[in-house]
């Protein structure tokens, strides 16, 4: 089996990819997409002072 990654697009906070697999014995391809999002530490931080963790290292919700 062959594996490339390829980056489709970058546009912060979104990058997507691709993985293109080639399977060698039969020459077949299968692609799979993905985007993955970066998020600020301060969204971070927003978005677990809203949950019921109050122990999360280096984490300081004012309640």
């Amino acid at each position: 089996m062959e594996r490339r990654l390829e980056v489709t697009d970058v546009s912060p906070p979104l990058v997507s990819f691709r993985y293109t697999y080639t399977f060698l014995a039969d020459g077949a391809v299968v692609t799979s997409d993905s985007t993955l999002r970066f998020r600020k530490r301060d969204e971070v931080e927003t978005s677990l002072c809203g949950c019921c963790h109050s122990d999360i290292y280096g984490l300081n919700c004012q309640r």
